[in-house]
């Protein structure tokens, strides 16, 4: 880890341009690429989130003077000037925490702004939205057209992988006999989910041959994008009658939302969809009381007795 800060450092030291915070938010990407091994879409969105915080800063700023008082005041322009959501503020502060903590590694500054001050970011209290059993027994039997679209909506339904797992799910990584499928998620962390319907099994096992493929694929034969996945999602959810707009990551809060209504101990289901911490899970708890709470209402059982016992 040290010889690559030390290399890096050379490299800096040699070049007259790379001072710039472009050329470092760029050198920060590249090192997410090669050393980190992040996926495409992990690299996008740090390049997005430095992208803005490049843009708020005068041009001739020098990484020394990133402040504290300089990120309460990008939070305030987020907040207030740009009028950003909590969820996209907090994401532009992670990001840009996770570059600082970069350059204290290459020793481009001593110490990270952020070790000066605490960033708090009030976000909404908001559960997790998903469907009901009666809306995901609609968009299986009368949404879904065709195979793709049906490995696709049932994929993400029953194993609540993320869209970008499925997009770059392989044949390989599916055993067929267990059913048994290795996503490889965030941060190139490896899990293991399973396939236990006869009938979604075997399509997938149609579709492993003797060469490695993507398990979705496009009319060009190459892998399927997440963006023609969330097509095929929206198309499903249209024709079965859906009346809210239906989105895979809402798919995957509603298979772990059924996992613990079904006493799928919250444990498993972490693994399941790959959270780091558990609090992440335990979400899904408070979606089951959520939905506990409403049946109990919708019975009215006070009501309904007090009409029996009326004389």
């Amino acid at each position: 880890m040290r010889s690559e800060a030390l290399s890096m450092q050379e490299h800096y030291d040699n070049s007259n341009s790379t001072s710039s915070i472009g050329a470092l938010i760029t050198a920060f990407l590249e090192h997410c690429r090669r050393e980190r091994n992040l996926a495409a879409n992990s690299i996008a969105a740090y390049a997005q989130d430095l992208a803005e915080f490049r843009r708020f800063l005068k041009p001739e700023t020098e990484p020394v003077a990133i402040r504290p008082e300089v990120l309460a005041a990008y939070r305030d322009h987020l907040s207030l000037g740009r009028r950003a959501a909590p969820a996209t503020v907090k994401r532009r502060l992670a990001s840009l925490r996770v570059w600082c903590r970069w350059l204290v590694r290459i020793s481009r500054v001593e110490k990270s702004p952020f070790d000066g001050i605490q960033l708090t970011v009030q976000l909404p209290k908001r559960l997790p939205r998903c469907l009901d059993p009666e809306e995901v027994s609609r968009l299986l039997s009368r949404g879904v057209r065709g195979p793709d679209s049906y490995l696709a909506v049932a994929m993400l339904v029953t194993t609540g992988i993320r869209v970008g797992e499925l997009a770059s799910l392989r044949t390989s990584r599916i055993d067929p006999f267990r059913g048994a499928v290795r996503i490889i998620g965030k941060g190139n962390r490896e899990r293991t989910v399973y396939v236990t319907d006869g009938g979604l099994l075997g399509q997938i096992t149609e579709r492993i041959g003797e060469s490695d493929a993507p398990l979705l694929r496009g009319q060009s034969g190459s892998a399927m994008s997440t963006a023609a996945i969330r097509r095929l999602v929206v198309a499903a959810a249209r024709r079965g009658g859906l009346r809210r707009r239906v989105t895979p990551h809402m798919l995957r809060h509603t298979a772990a939302t059924l996992l613990m209504e079904r006493g799928v101990d919250v444990r498993i289901v972490q693994q399941l969809l790959g959270h780091r911490s558990i609090l992440t899970t335990q979400l899904y708890l408070h979606v089951s009381d959520a939905m506990l709470r409403s049946a109990v209402a919708n019975a009215d059982v006070l009501s309904n007795l007090r009409g029996r016992c009326e004389p």
